[in-house]
C-alpha cells in the first residue's frame, strides 16, 4: 500500500450504507465584475446547500448576489424606484431554505454611514424583484423564514436610526412599533412565528433583547453591568436566542438565552470583546466576531477560534491567512460563512463559504482514518 491511500481516504468517507460523502471544502466567493467586491451583511446569509446571499460592490454602487456552490456567482440587474430610477445600492439580509428568494434593501445612498431613505424587497429567482408594498417611511427587511413568505426587520427614521419592528406575511404587517422608542427585529425562526431583536424600555437609557411572538413582547435579562443588548439569532422552536451585550467592564460580548436564561459564550483566548451574529437552528452552533477574528461556539467544543475550527474540522484552510469573522451559518451547522484574508492577497478582505458535510466528525474522522490507513499499510 503507497501514500497516495492516506491522501484518498481523507478526501473520501464511506458511511455505514456505502454512501460517498465529500471532504471538508473551503471556497472564494468571486465577484462577477473585474474590479468588484463582495459585500455581506450577516446573519441568515447561507442555506444547508451552501447558496449564498451577498452583495456586489463596484464604482456604479452594489447589486444582488447569490453564489452557489456549483454554479459560483451570479448577479441580479437592480430595480427600480417608483420613478423608473434604478436603486444605486442593494443589501441582502436574508436568504429561504432552498435558496430560491432573497430579502434585504435598497438605497439610492451608500449604506456606509450615510442616511437616506430605503426600501425593503423580497427577490425570486422566477420573479426578480416585486418590491414589498410598505409605508411612506424607510425600512429594511433583516431575515425571512424557511419559506421565504415571512419577512421581519424595521422602520428607519430620517437619521437612519431604528424606530420600529415588523413582521410581514406577504399580505399584511404586524407592527412592535413605530413610535418614539426605539425597536426592531433581527432574525426569524424558520416557521415565522417568532423573532428576535431588541426594544427600549421606560426609565431605561439603553436597549433590551426581545424575542417577539404571536403571544406578545418578552424581554431576555442582561449582564448584571450591561449598556444594552440584543437578540440577532432565534432557534426554530423560538426556544434559544444568540445575540450579543455590551457590557461598561468587558465591552461587547457573545450571549445565549436558552429559555430566557441567560448565558456568556466564552471568547477565544486572546479576544477581550466579541458578538454573535447567527446561530443553527436547533441552537447548538453559534457564531461571530471576537476580537480581530471569528468564532465558532458549539454545545459539544465549546468556543473555538474560526480558522482553528475550520481546520479541526479537516479543512484546508493553509491558503487563508486569518478568518475575520463568521457572519452567518446555515439551519443545519455545516456551512459558515464570512470574511478572511487569503494568503496569495492579504491586504483584500475576501468572502469564504465553508461546507463540512454531514456526517463530519471533525478531527475525530481524521483520527479513524489514520489508525486506518496505518492497518492498510500493515497488511500491505
Amino acid at each position: 500500500m503507497n501514500t497516495r491511500y492516506s491522501t484518498l481516504s481523507a478526501c473520501l468517507l464511506m458511511s455505514a450504507a456505502g454512501t460517498a460523502l465529500a471532504a471538508p471544502i473551503i471556497s472564494r466567493v468571486e465577484p462577477t465584475t473585474p474590479g468588484a467586491t463582495v459585500v455581506l451583511t450577516y446573519g441568515g446569509l447561507v442555506t444547508n446547500a451552501g447558496t449564498l446571499a451577498a452583495s456586489e460592490r463596484s464604482t456604479s454602487g452594489e447589486s444582488l448576489l447569490r453564489w452557489t456552490m456549483s454554479g459560483g456567482s451570479s448577479s441580479a440587474a437592480n430595480p427600480v424606484d417608483s420613478s423608473g430610477i434604478p436603486w444605486r445600492h442593494v443589501q441582502a439580509h436574508g436568504i429561504s431554505a432552498d435558496g430560491l428568494v432573497v430579502v434585504g434593501t435598497v438605497r439610492q445612498t451608500s449604506f456606509d454611514g450615510t442616511s437616506g431613505a430605503g426600501a425593503p424587497f423580497r427577490w425570486t429567482l422566477a420573479g426578480g424583484y416585486p418590491m414589498v408594498p410598505f409605508p411612506a417611511q424607510a425600512s429594511t427587511i433583516r431575515g425571512v423564514d424557511a419559506s421565504g413568505d415571512v419577512a421581519i426587520g424595521y422602520f428607519m427614521s430620517a437619521g437612519n436610526d431604528a424606530v420600529g419592528g415588523f413582521r410581514w406575511n406577504g399580505i399584511s404587517y404586524s407592527l412592535l412599533g413605530p413610535g418614539p422608542a426605539p425597536s426592531g427585529l433581527h432574525d426569524v425562526n424558520a416557521p415565522g412565528t417568532a423573532a428576535a431583536g431588541f426594544q427600549s424600555n421606560p426609565g431605561l437609557p439603553f436597549l433590551s433583547p426581545i424575542v417577539w411572538s404571536s403571544t406578545g413582547v418578552t424581554t431576555l435579562p442582561m449582564l448584571p453591568d450591561s449598556r444594552g443588548a440584543m437578540g440577532t439569532a432565534i432557534s426554530a422552536d423560538g426556544a434559544i436566542v444568540a445575540g450579543v451585550n455590551d457590557t461598561l467592564a468587558n465591552g461587547s460580548r457573545p450571549m445565549r438565552w436558552v429559555s430566557g436564561v441567560l448565558s456568556e459564550l466564552p471568547l477565544p483566548a486572546g479576544a477581550n470583546s466579541g458578538g454573535a451574529f447567527d446561530m443553527s437552528d436547533d441552537g447548538q452552533t453559534v457564531v461571530g466576531f471576537a476580537g480581530t477574528g471569528g468564532f465558532v461556539w458549539t454545545a459539544v467544543a465549546g468556543t473555538t477560534e474560526a480558522r482553528q475550527f475550520f481546520l479541526n474540522s479537516g479543512v484546508d484552510v493553509s491558503a487563508w491567512a486569518s478568518i475575520t469573522d463568521v457572519r452567518a451559518v446555515s439551519p443545519d451547522g455545516l456551512v459558515f460563512t464570512g470574511y478572511g484574508r487569503t494568503v496569495s492577497d492579504p491586504d483584500q478582505l475576501s468572502v469564504y463559504v465553508v461546507t463540512i458535510p454531514a456526517p463530519w466528525s471533525g478531527p475525530a474522522t481524521f483520527l479513524a482514518l489514520g489508525v486506518l490507513g496505518l492497518r492498510r499499510r500493515a497488511r500491505a
